[in-house]
């Protein structure tokens, strides 16, 4: 990854060659809808969900849009459930059928620690508020990914360390790995 440029005059090993080509092509329709900054997306069963965002200025949404893949076409989601609030800079990874929606950032809130779980089937949200072990510190602007049936949250920005309210504190016995550069890995 990177670039030649960014390497400046450092050796690496062996140049390997690239022969991959890609190219970039609209692909069905576009989007009927706002344009956004701050969501988060992740495919499950053939489609493109996208939850959230900033919408033109500073109106966060909780919105649910969908692009399926197959037939090229956009449309609005009719959730039901627990709703997480309004929110931007969250992150979202699927296990199966469902979508794992953690942290964020709302204008009205702030940092967000929350976990949600958006069933596609269903499409009903529900707040997972009874998980094991420590939960990841609030944070927007984190990244997730899946691995067999388990979400990994990396990074991320949030209050700085030993942050306390009265409502939540980390834990004195709270295990992150750390991973350089001021990164830390939770898993749920």
């Amino acid at each position: 990854m990177g670039n030649e440029a960014s390497s400046q005059s450092q050796t690496y090993g062996e140049r390997l060659e690239n022969d991959v080509s890609v190219e970039w092509k609209p692909s069905g329709q576009p989007s009927p809808f706002p344009a956004r900054e701050g969501h988060c997306a992740c495919g499950v069963g053939g489609e493109l969900v996208v939850f959230g965002g900033v919408l033109e200025g500073v109106q966060e949404s909780n919105g649910v849009i969908s692009y399926d893949v197959e037939k090229g076409t956009w449309s609005s989601v009719q959730v039901k459930g627990q709703l997480p609030c309004p929110r931007s800079a969250a992150t979202i990874s699927a296990v199966g059928n469902k979508l794992y929606l953690f942290g964020g950032l709302s204008h009205d809130v702030g940092w967000l620690d929350d976990l949600f779980v958006l069933d596609t089937d269903t499409w009903t949200w529900k707040e997972l508020t009874d998980t094991q072990g420590p939960a990841p510190s609030p944070r927007d602007k984190v990244a997730s990914a899946t691995v067999g049936n388990k979400v990994y949250f990396f990074g991320g920005f949030g209050p700085k360390d030993g942050w306390d309210t009265e409502e939540s504190t980390m834990s004195e016995d709270e295990e992150e790995e750390d991973v350089g550069r001021g990164g830390k890995v939770h898993l749920v």
